[in-house]
């Protein structure tokens, strides 16, 4: 069930209880008690370690330019695992049992709520179309890499394949969101976030590259003709049609200044991708303070750099750092629809138990987000985002060094292979569609490494057509992220056991 997490999971490291505890149980203990290891194992102290572990890393993050390559969400996986393997804090808590249940599910419900399906039409049928091509190639290579690296995994490498998928077209949350149901083991959820950040990083790079090789082999589309996007001063400015030199039409609230996207949510993906709230880029004018530079649910690939002689500007133009209003009647909504969809995925899962919860969870927040009432509450990133964080801290703390080294380089070569045959797949099938290779390369990131790579990718390239529809072809990975990952993690177990 969902409010139990990892309960089921028998992942070695962390042992979570079924129940999460009372928060009268937490409240009574005054003062953390010491083993000889120097181990923190009361709740409170433990609470209190995993948020200051979490506030340290992205502080870290806005602050150093080497964090913010490694991004928040893999320093504080890392700063959980030191503290787990030099003894300081406990190995089993009911905290531990509190965040990977309830806490994590609240994430993924306030992360979904982000999610605006009137969006998909800012995408047109040319990005949405490369965009399935990029799903499906993703599809494809998790089934080819699952039967390729069977024998290093004999008992998980289905898991692999329904979490890679999840996070290879949509992002974090999905990541999240497919290991947690499926029990991938935490040393194996750990490995795999480390090859996803290297490989993600390669893609990048790739698909950055491949454009300028391959454009000649590919039609021109609507984009050979376009002029670059101005830049005065150093920043993106409007881009212009190519035929008449006028102002390009985009759709309204999408503003294409990249180093800080007004309307739009830069995201970095933790230990996974970048992801954006697209859903803001469309509807524009709702909100403009609330909306611009909301962060999302993970760390990578936002535009903008800083150094320690522009760390007040560009701490304004970080996803996670810049400024948003809350309004404490819309936080004190959100948990409350939070908990209510919650308690409604597990009723329903437990009367239809051959549908994961997950899934019902995701099914019931998509719908809810729809709800204008819904659309107008601010802080749902936010709270998605920090949740989600508290979630990698205590994977940290179930990662053991021996027991990482003990998978190999295997699960870097599985994660890899992943990659390699989606790339294959939508670069082919994108010239068999007759569709150009900017929108091929942006819809793969949009999958691979999220909204804010693919925004990203288009602003490099300075393909500003590009900038809405990848963001959308992302946050759409976010809606179906979850079901795919899903489908092939089960068709693989029938196919190759588990």
């Amino acid at each position: 069930m969902i409010g139990r997490g990892l309960a089921s999971c028998n992942a070695p490291g962390v042992a979570v209880p079924r129940a999460a505890p009372h928060l009268h149980d937490i409240r009574r203990t005054t003062a953390p008690t010491l083993h000889p290891g120097t181990m923190i194992d009361q709740p409170l102290a433990l609470a209190a370690a995993i948020a200051g572990i979490t506030a340290l890393a992205f502080w870290l993050d806005r602050r150093f330019a080497w964090a913010r390559k490694a991004g928040a969400t893999l320093l504080v996986i890392a700063f959980g695992a030191i503290l787990s393997n030099l003894g300081l804090v406990a190995p089993a808590s009911p905290v531990y049992g509190a965040i990977t249940g309830p806490v994590t599910s609240l994430a993924i419900v306030w992360l979904l709520l982000a999610v605006d399906l009137r969006d998909l039409r800012a995408a047109g049928p040319r990005m949405l179309g490369a965009f399935t091509i990029a799903s499906v190639a993703t599809v494809i290579g998790a089934i080819i890499a699952t039967r390729t690296f069977a024998d290093a995994f004999p008992s998980e490498a289905w898991k692999l394949a329904g979490v890679l998928t999840g996070t290879y077209i949509g992002g974090s949350l999905n990541f999240v969101a497919v290991g947690r149901e499926l029990g991938l083991p935490d040393t194996l959820f750990t490995a795999a976030t480390a090859a996803d950040n290297v490989v993600t990083a390669l893609w990048m790079a790739a698909t950055l590259m491949l454009p300028v090789w391959l454009d000649r082999f590919y039609p021109a589309g609507g984009l050979a003709g376009q002029r670059p996007m101005a830049r005065p001063g150093g920043s993106v400015g409007e881009p212009r049609d190519s035929g008449t030199g006028q102002p390009a039409l985009v759709p309204a609230g999408a503003a294409l200044d990249v180093a800080a996207p007004d309307g739009a949510t830069a995201a970095r993906e933790v230990a996974r991708g970048g992801e954006i709230d697209a859903a803001a880029v469309s509807r524009g004018t709702e909100d403009d303070e609330a909306a611009a530079r909301r962060p999302s649910g993970d760390d990578r690939d936002a535009p903008g750099s800083h150094g320690a002689d522009g760390e007040d500007a560009a701490a304004a133009e970080h996803p996670f750092f810049g400024a948003a209003s809350l309004r404490l009647l819309d936080v004190a909504l959100l948990l409350a629809l939070g908990f209510a969809l919650l308690v409604a995925a597990d009723a329903v899962a437990a009367r239809i138990p051959a549908i994961p919860a997950v899934l019902w969870l995701t099914t019931f927040a998509l719908a809810v987000a729809q709800l204008p009432a819904v659309r107008r509450l601010s802080g749902a990133m936010q709270l998605g985002t920090l949740a989600l964080h508290f979630f990698f801290a205590v994977i940290g703390i179930g990662s053991r060094v021996a027991e990482i080294a003990r998978v190999g380089p295997e699960i870097f070569y599985f994660t890899a292979m992943v990659v390699a045959v989606h790339g294959v797949l939508i670069y082919g099938g994108a010239r068999m569609a007759r569709l150009d290779v900017a929108t091929a390369s942006v819809a793969s990131q949009a999958a691979v490494g999220g909204p804010s790579s693919a925004l990203a990718l288009a602003a490099a390239r300075e393909w500003p057509a590009l900038v809405l529809p990848g963001t959308v072809a992302g946050l759409l990975g976010y809606a179906v992220g979850n079901y795919l990952g899903f489908g092939v993690a089960y068709l693989m177990r029938a196919w190759v056991g588990g």
